[in-house]
């Protein structure tokens, strides 16, 4: 594949997955108008990026914006190994 390629199918993985993630740590608030039993599921599929923002997000020490971060952390170190992986 060309470098353009995987650039853009590792963005677009990458954006995926830890969108999906970061969607369903946001709906596990009780006053989210998606909460419900997806969540979990969602969250297991979703382990690797969303483990440390769940962790925080559980024992109430942060709030949204600082999940947000979070997640746009992993989301770039998530890009990068796919990207990665899918050069090969």
């Amino acid at each position: 594949m060309k470098n353009a390629e995987v650039l853009k199918k590792s963005l677009i993985i990458s954006i995926f997955y830890v969108g999906l993630s970061t969607f369903a740590l946001f709906s596990t608030y009780p006053d989210s108008s998606f909460h419900g039993d997806w969540t979990i599921y969602a969250l297991v599929f979703t382990f690797p990026v969303s483990i440390i923002s769940f962790g925080l997000l559980y024992g109430e020490v942060i709030n949204r914006i600082v999940i947000f971060m979070i997640q746009i952390i992993m989301f770039f170190i998530t890009w990068y190994i796919v990207y990665k992986s899918l050069k090969r």
